[in-house]
């Protein structure tokens, strides 16, 4: 299964894994039970440093999580088993504060992008890296050269191993720098294209992510993009995006206080199936999201922006976009991030 950009996520036997807010609690990573009456029991927890940012099940069903800052090993990375032991750690480079996304492959290859100060001394090491299953690190990039950013903010991995980078925020040219929001790595870690999807100094360009059939979709400020196709104009800001089976693509957001449809569901044509305004507080942001396919589901994590309305995570139809359940609510700006895994393991 591809395109899982998991932030929460959930199995074929309703199991789900949250990570909590960066900037709320202690960034741990937890593992919930779904019961029948769509209540979400708590089985384990793994403190993954004060900032969470991203989690992913792999095909073999091992749990991959980003995130550090804080850490006393100084990882941004964990491996763990689904019953919450830790596999191993690691750091990508002296120079990185935490962990920003991952992505596995078929082979349970790991992509990992990290984030780093915005200082001279931290800007001659790779922030991005390759790791094989057992933790080995293959080769490491450095995006300085080629993007004005000192963190990257997503990645993902088609069939061949290219792999996709995006910065959040599109930088005009200064000395010894592009402005490139995204760029392609080949397997081996080279850099073999690049350019610019966002327009001018206030877009972002923000998720990215690979279906099966290797077609590349990211989210540019209100835009849903195919790299080198399409686009798709939304009515807010776009956080996440992830594909289902059947190569329909998903994408979420919002802004707080803004009444506007915060989840969409496009055919791989571009062609709008639905949109919807997912929770009944509209200030609520949807960050995160993954698809049980299984099931037809849809899981989006909120982070509550203003006000106390409180965030969590919501099960949709893929169907039609009608709320299924909410299995877990959640304090003040908490439980944005949420994954699925494969269909069966």
């Amino acid at each position: 299964m591809t395109g899982n950009n998991l932030r929460a996520g959930c199995c074929c036997n309703d199991t789900m894994y949250v990570i909590h807010d960066p900037d709320v609690g202690d960034g741990s990573t937890q593992k919930f039970e779904i019961d029948g009456g769509g209540s979400a029991i708590p089985q384990w927890g793994y403190n993954t440093g004060d900032n969470g940012r991203r989690i992913r099940v792999g095909n073999d069903g091992h749990v991959y999580v980003v995130g550090g800052y804080g850490d006393p090993a100084g990882a941004i990375v964990w491996k763990l088993t689904l019953e919450g032991a830790l596999v191993w750690s690691d750091g990508l480079s002296v120079g990185c504060l935490f962990g920003y996304g991952v992505w596995v492959d078929a082979n349970d290859n790991v992509y990992v992008i990290g984030s780093r100060p915005n200082t001279a001394g931290y800007n001659v090491y790779d922030n991005v890296g390759k790791y094989n299953s057992a933790g080995v690190l293959q080769w490491g990039f450095n995006t300085k050269p080629y993007a004005n950013r000192v963190d990257v903010y997503d990645i993902a991995v088609d069939s061949n191993g290219n792999v996709y980078l995006t910065f959040p925020k599109t930088k005009y040219p200064t000395a010894g720098g592009s402005d490139y929001d995204w760029m392609k790595l080949d397997s081996d870690g080279n850099l073999i294209d690049g350019g610019v999807l966002g327009a001018g100094s206030s877009y972002s360009t923000r998720a990215i992510t690979v279906d099966s059939n290797d077609n590349v979709y990211a989210t540019v400020y209100d835009k849903i993009q195919k790299l080198g196709g399409w686009s798709y104009t939304a009515q807010d800001y776009l956080l996440d995006i992830t594909t289902d089976d059947d190569g329909n693509v998903y994408a979420c957001g919002g802004q707080a206080g803004m009444m506007k449809d915060q989840l969409y569901k496009l055919t791989s044509a571009g062609a709008l199936v639905w949109s919807e305004v997912v929770k009944s507080h509209h200030y609520n942001v949807l960050e995160g999201l993954s698809i049980q396919n299984s099931k037809g589901l849809v899981y989006v994590a909120a982070k509550q922006g203003v006000w106390n309305a409180g965030g969590g995570v919501w099960r949709v139809n893929s169907a039609d976009g009608s709320t299924y359940d909410h299995p877990l609510s959640a304090s003040i700006e908490d439980y944005l991030r949420v994954a699925v895994g494969p269909t069966s393991w």
